[in-house]
C-alpha cells in the first residue's frame, strides 16, 4: 500500500497558498513585539517599516525550512512505520533547527538596529520561534496524514472494485457452460422425440444465444430486453414441453422500460424452476413474473422434484453473488410447499 501512496505523492501535496498569505505577515508581525525583539519607541519608529519587512522575511524563511525539514524526515526513512516517532523526530529537529536559526537572525537585527545584545530577549524569542515552527510543521504533518489516509482508503476502494468486476466476470463466464449443458440436454430429447421441433428449436436456440452473446458483457438491461429474451426463451421450452408450461407477465412496457436487471436473470430463475419440478399435462408449471413492493418478483408453484436433472447450485448462487457485485443489494428468496418465489431488487437508471 505504501507504494501506491509513494506512486501517487502529487495528490498529497498540500494546498497551502492561502495559509502562508495569511499567516506569514501575521506572524512576522506579531511575534517580534510578542517576544519583547521590538519594543516602540521613538527610536526604532524610524526603522520600523525596515522591521517589519525584516521580520516577515524571517518568518517566510522559518516557515520554509520547517516545511522542508518536516517533508525531509517524511521521506529519508520511508521504513519508519510509527507515526509517533517520525512526529518526535520532526519535534527535535524542528525544535533545534530552527531555535538555531532564529537566533541567529534575531542576532543581526539587534546588531544592526539596536546595536547591542540582549542575551536574555533572544534565548526567549529564539525559543518563541522555534516553539511556532513545532507547532506549524506539526500541522503540517497532520494535514499530510489525512491526505494520506484519504488517499489510501480511495486506493483500497479502488482495488476492491477492480476486484470485484474480475470476480463478477467470472460468474458471468459461468453462465455460459451452464446454458449450452441444459439446452443440448433439450435438443437431444427433441432429436430421438421429433426431429422438425428439434429444428425449430435450433433456429429459436441460435436467436436466443446471440442475445446472450450480445448482453453477456453487460452490468445491466432493461428490464424490457430481458423481457422480450425471456419471451424467446420460454418459446423454446414450450416447443418440447408444450402446455406443460406456462408464463404470465404483468408487467406493461413504460415499467419495464425504467427498470434495470442483470442480463439473463429471468432466464436463471425459470431454468430453475424447471429443473427442481416435475410437471405433466395434468399439473403445469406456472411461471409468473411481477412487479410488488418494489421489487421484481419471479414465482413459481411447487410441482415435485424434477429427477431427471441434477442441480450443479449455479443458478441461484451466481444471481445472488452477481446483485451483490454490481448494486450491493440482495435477492430474497422464499420458499413454501406450493410455492417458490424470487425477490430482485429493482435498479432505476439513477442508481446506475
Amino acid at each position: 500500500m505504501h507504494h501506491f501512496v509513494q506512486a501517487n505523492e502529487h495528490k498529497l501535496m498540500i494546498r497551502d497558498v492561502t495559509l502562508k498569505m495569511l499567516l506569514i505577515p501575521l506572524l512576522g508581525l506579531l511575534l517580534p513585539f510578542i517576544t519583547g525583539v521590538v519594543v516602540f519607541t521613538a527610536h526604532n519608529n524610524t526603522y520600523l517599516p525596515a522591521t517589519l519587512v525584516f521580520f516577515i522575511l524571517v518568518t517566510y524563511i522559518i516557515w520554509q525550512l520547517t516545511v522542508y525539514i518536516s517533508h525531509f524526515i517524511r521521506h529519508s526513512r520511508p521504513a519508519l512505520k510509527s507515526v509517533y516517532y517520525k512526529l518526535g523526530m520532526l519535534v527535535f529537529a524542528v525544535g533545534l533547527i530552527i531555535a538555531f536559526i532564529a537566533g541567529v537572525f534575531l542576532l543581526i537585527w539587534q546588531k544592526l538596529f539596536i546595536g547591542s545584545y540582549q542575551k536574555n530577549t533572544l534565548i526567549s524569542a529564539s525559543l518563541t520561534y522555534s516553539g511556532t515552527a513545532v507547532l506549524i510543521g506539526l500541522v503540517y504533518e497532520i494535514l499530510f496524514l489525512q491526505k494520506e489516509a484519504e488517499l489510501e482508503s480511495k486506493i483500497v476502494n479502488q482495488l476492491d472494485l477492480e476486484r470485484q468486476y474480475a470476480e463478477m466476470h467470472v460468474l458471468k463466464n459461468e453462465l455460459d457452460p451452464h446454458f449450452i449443458f441444459n439446452s443440448l440436454t433439450a435438443l437431444s430429447h427433441l432429436i430421438n422425440e421429433d426431429s422438425q421441433k428439434a429444428l425449430l428449436f435450433n433456429s429459436k436456440l441460435a436467436q436466443v444465444y446471440k442475445y446472450l452473446l450480445l448482453n453477456k458483457d453487460k452490468d445491466l438491461i432493461t428490464l424490457q430486453e430481458e423481457l422480450r429474451f425471456i419471451k424467446d426463451y420460454f418459446f423454446l421450452l414450450q416447443i418440447r414441453y408444450g402446455e406443460m408450461l406456462k408464463l404470465e407477465i404483468h408487467i406493461t412496457n413504460e415499467q419495464a422500460s425504467i427498470i434495470k436487471i442483470l442480463p439473463c436473470a429471468l432466464q436463471l430463475l425459470v431454468e430453475n424452476a424447471i429443473k427442481h419440478n416435475s410437471f405433466s399435462n395434468g399439473q403445469s408449471l406456472q411461471v409468473l413474473i411481477y412487479l410488488a413492493k418494489n421489487q421484481l418478483h419471479v414465482a413459481n408453484n411447487v410441482t415435485g422434484k424434477n429427477g431427471r436433472a441434477t442441480s450443479t447450485h449455479i443458478g441461484l448462487k451466481n444471481l445472488s453473488n452477481r446483485y451483490r457485485l454490481i448494486c450491493r443489494k440482495n435477492i430474497v428468496v422464499s420458499k413454501t410447499e406450493t410455492n417458490f418465489l424470487v425477490k430482485l431488487p429493482l435498479i432505476k437508471p439513477t442508481e446506475v
